[in-house]
């Protein structure tokens, strides 16, 4: 009696072994034909706008003056029509006197501090990249002054040479720069550029076609008929840019 007590006993632990198994496969297998997945954003932003530019600069007048909003927290967008070529050292391509700069520069190849720019690299091993940067001062009650840089590796680009359009935006929040419809890097702003009523301002015409800036902040739309890429496995997916990271991954 006990041998066959036993023997049941055993069926029917191999049974449940076996349901067990069976109904993993089952649900692994479902797994694998939905597949965990995301759905990712359109990067291609816009910047539609009938208001006209506080100031427009062109190869004909390079420099200039232009009249600044009332509200710094408004912020500001400046749109340029650049012709990349290549250069050494830094290259100024726009100013504005002790608020806003944007220049290339030649990037050290190694260096990831502050910026993961050698992530692109052109065919010779240089890394020119282009950064855009904002003198801040901070509300408080000790105010404070800080520099804020952002920007990219041109090589990130599809043809790093030749023309692009550039944006520069400051939202009050953020200070971010896109090339052709698509944000290449931002970072968050403390405190606000301090724009007198009149401002000068000036391109350089090797290198910039024409710009444009407006009070207050154009938005930045984004562009819903654009193209996206296949939305991508969840367990696969990695952030896009030259600041994506070894460990960046979707939670």
């Amino acid at each position: 009696m006990e041998g066959k007590k036993m023997k049941r006993m055993m069926l029917t632990a191999i049974g449940s072994l076996l349901l067990m198994q069976v109904g993993l496969a089952q649900h692994n297998s479902g797994m694998a034909k939905t597949g965990a997945g995301m759905k990712l954003l359109n990067p291609v932003f816009l910047f539609n706008t009938t208001a006209t530019p506080n100031g427009r600069l062109n190869k004909e007048e390079a420099t200039g003056v232009f009249t600044s909003g009332t509200k710094k927290e408004a912020g500001f967008t400046i749109i340029v029509k650049a012709n990349f070529k290549a250069f050494t050292g830094e290259t100024t391509l726009l100013e504005i006197a002790d608020i806003v700069s944007l220049k290339l520069k030649q990037a050290d190849p190694v260096m990831r501090d502050k910026q993961n720019y050698p992530a692109y690299t052109m065919k010779d091993g240089t890394v020119p990249v282009l950064e855009a940067t904002i003198q801040l001062t901070a509300p408080v009650e000790k105010t404070f002054k800080r520099e804020m840089t952002i920007g990219f590796p041109i090589a990130a680009l599809a043809a790093p040479w030749g023309e692009h359009e550039l944006v520069l935006s400051f939202t009050g929040e953020r200070w971010t720069i896109y090339a052709d419809k698509q944000l290449m890097d931002n970072d968050f702003a403390i405190g606000y550029p301090q724009f007198s009523n009149e401002e000068s301002w000036q391109i350089n015409t090797d290198y910039v076609d024409h710009a444009s800036i407006s009070f207050p902040a154009i938005a930045a739309i984004r562009d819903s008929s654009a193209t996206t890429n296949p939305k991508p496995a969840l367990q696969y997916w990695t952030p896009q840019g030259h600041n994506a990271w070894v460990g960046d991954v979707a939670t």
